[in-house]
């Protein structure tokens, strides 16, 4: 949850053209006011190690071939004021290291679905097994396969910064809060694989609490008496 890069300045969306953080969507600068650019155009580009939401928003003028720009009026007339189409580049390095926890988790869910089946056949009577194992899969799937989508999709549309509007309804997300993006869906991811880890270890301490009662009555069932003795000088 907390391995991850540091997300992209966006200028007018994140931050202000003196790079101070902003509480809201604000895309109209003095160098762009008299462009009337449109927030339903998103092609972010890379001026002077800075992000724009479009090349409007960055006030540019030239557009050429080769998806570059020139004469942006945000741009420091003291540099070449060129413009390239995409983000800049932002390093990071946490590529390899989530990679490889992402593979451990994945291995260690798979790995769990053998176990949680036999905890199922053991919770329950010989006669119950088939019933429960068609409880399990229902449970499945009304608690996990159909809601996960919709759980999932809400959460991250509240990480959104930036909405697309199409006849003025909102429609797609533009830009996203990255890093809230990865607390919120590695959070809940989490915090559903602890609930599954706890459910399974109450379910191990039910069948071992059922395992030992079980163990004690057979005991008890072969304890000789007497007329456990009459019986068996009979059968003999």
């Amino acid at each position: 949850m907390f391995l991850g890069c540091s997300p992209n300045k966006l200028i007018g969306v994140t931050h202000d053209l003196q790079l101070n953080e902003l509480d809201g969507v604000s895309l109209t600068w003095e160098c762009n006011a008299n462009c009337s650019c449109t927030e339903n155009q998103y092609k972010p580009i890379c001026l002077e190690e800075r992000n724009y939401f479009s090349p409007c928003h960055a006030g540019c003028i030239n557009e050429y071939s080769n998806m570059t720009y020139s004469n942006c009026g945000c741009g420091s007339s003291s540099q070449s004021n060129l413009a390239t189409e995409g983000y800049c580049d932002n390093e990071c390095n946490t590529l390899i290291p989530f990679s490889f926890i992402l593979f451990l988790l994945v291995i260690s869910v798979a790995a769990q679905e053998m176990p949680q089946l036999m905890l199922t056949f053991r919770s329950v009577p010989k006669e119950h097994k088939s019933l429960a194992l068609g409880i399990r899969y229902i449970l499945i799937g009304g608690l996990g396969i159909i809601p996960a989508p919709i759980v999932y999709g809400s959460l991250i549309d509240l990480t959104c910064l930036s909405w697309n509007e199409v006849c003025g309804e909102q429609g797609a997300c533009w830009v996203y809060d990255v890093e809230l993006y990865r607390y919120y869906y590695i959070g809940l991811s989490v915090f559903i694989l602890v609930l599954d880890c706890l459910f399974c270890f109450l379910c191990w301490l039910t069948i071992k609490r059922n395992g030992a009662k079980g163990e004690i009555e057979d005991t008890v069932c072969l304890t000789p008496n007497a007329d456990n003795a009459a019986y068996i000088g009979e059968q003999i």
